[in-house]
């Protein structure tokens, strides 16, 4: 690209905007804002909003979706002025490449970028791990703030669902159990702590209950009898949504395509909670390969990133 001109690739995740230049990560921004209380004035972004604190800190991607466009216009072009060598007497125009779910019908980027092309995120997660382009797969990426669901067949997706929640979303559940049940407001360190330790996605539960020392909010030391068995099936509910909706595109692709699946493949953070690989493997009746310890969508973003405007997967 000339001097007046730059090619960026953006993934726009629930907890972060990650920017890749010539297939290297060259900024990531945590996906949030900082207002006043009353939400009349932005105080500032991302990485430079502080937790915790007394403002309001308000979140412009929830469920995988841009939920306040505006927001997230200010998020973006602040994290782009955050690129190295930025500062120049007249601005670059940009051609962008963004990932979008298969699921979306149309995405518009209003950050200076006159020139966007579009990625489907399973073609990213298919080329970083290396899947073989002639198989079947169901993929399934469960993230900060969905879950998705995705046939890759022959070089093709088919059948593209979600649910607008992810590991975000039942941390927040279990933050309101905790208050309900135990009057107590924990941070979101506390919370991940214990959406990985003590909750099981298969039900195989080994722990009654669990006496749970932490800070609150304010900083002041607390402790309580977490009911594990009680949580649990508080959660369930959020992923027997998941499980009607894999099922879904099973069926589905059975009745357009009629091929059998070879295996399902699973990723994103969500993931690595107990039992979630024996829960899809008992859902399904399939070998399930655990790609969870990688993130392999970024990981096939920064090779399309090498030249996206003539790429055949890429949309415009």
């Amino acid at each position: 690209m000339g001097f007046l001109s730059e090619k960026l690739s953006f993934d726009f995740g629930t907890s972060c905007i990650r920017i890749v230049k010539d297939g290297k990560v060259v900024v990531k921004e945590d996906c949030r804002i900082e207002t006043d209380k009353n939400v009349t004035e932005i105080l500032t972004f991302g990485n430079d909003v502080s937790v915790p604190t007394n403002n309001r800190i308000l979140y412009p991607v929830r469920g995988g979706m841009i939920a306040d466009f505006n927001g997230f216009e200010q998020l973006l072009r602040n994290s782009i002025k955050k690129l190295p060598n930025r500062r120049r007497v007249f601005p670059p125009q940009l051609t962008t490449l963004a990932l979008v779910h298969e699921s979306s019908t149309e995405i518009e980027l209003h950050a200076g970028s006159r020139n966007t092309f579009m990625l489907y995120s399973s073609f990213a997660a298919v080329e970083g791990m290396g899947l073989d382009k002639k198989g079947t797969y169901l993929l399934i990426d469960a993230g900060a703030g969905k879950i998705s669901m995705t046939i890759f067949s022959s070089d093709n997706l088919y059948c593209p669902h979600r649910v607008c929640f992810g590991g975000m979303k039942l941390m927040e559940i279990i933050g309101l159990y905790l208050k309900q049940e135990h009057n107590v407001e924990c941070r979101s360190v506390t919370l991940e702590e214990i959406l990985r330790t003590y909750v099981s996605c298969s039900g195989n539960l080994t722990i009654k209950n669990k006496r749970i020392s932490c800070s609150n909010k304010n900083g002041d030391f607390v402790a309580f009898d977490l009911d594990v068995q009680a949580l649990n099936k508080k959660l369930n509910p959020y992923l027997q949504q998941m499980d009607d909706e894999i099922s879904l595109t099973i069926e589905q692709f059975k009745k357009e395509i009629n091929k059998p699946i070879q295996s399902v493949v699973i990723i994103g953070g969500l993931a690595r909670v107990k039992g979630f690989e024996k829960r899809i493997s008992q859902l399904t009746n399939l070998q399930v390969m655990d790609k969870s310890d990688k993130d392999y969508t970024l990981a096939g973003l920064k090779v399309f990133d090498r030249d996206f405007e003539k790429n055949t997967k890429t949309l415009r």
